[in-house]
């Protein structure tokens, strides 16, 4: 999907743009969450991390006019980068990962 296409679709109903954006990416961020959390995450976790990242990638279309073209780099930048913070967000998931996993994050790795 291209950031053209995507704009067509919101013009004409914003739940259809999103849905459309959903289901051509889905597996595409889920692979990347999931490869991300291994080890440290439930199944769970992976799917609201997934969740979470799309409402992510929704609000940053919305602020962001024009992608010039495909939406998979975006898509992706954002699934990868924000996967471990968006999981890690309060201090009570944060004590769920293992001491170890923490500090590899912190040091990107």
């Amino acid at each position: 999907m291209t950031d053209i296409e995507y704009r067509q679709l919101m013009e004409s109903s914003q739940q259809k743009a999103q849905r459309a954006l959903f289901d051509e990416y889905f597996a595409y961020v889920f692979a990347i969450v999931a490869g991300r959390l291994k080890g440290c995450g439930s199944r769970e976790d992976m799917d609201e991390c997934t969740a979470d990242v799309f409402s992510e990638v929704f609000l940053y279309l919305d602020k962001n006019s024009s992608q010039n073209g495909e939406l998979k780099g975006v898509v992706g930048t954002i699934a990868g980068d924000d996967t471990i913070f968006i999981l890690v967000r309060s201090e009570s998931d944060a004590k769920k990962l293992s001491k170890k996993f923490r500090n590899e994050l912190l040091s990107g790795r």
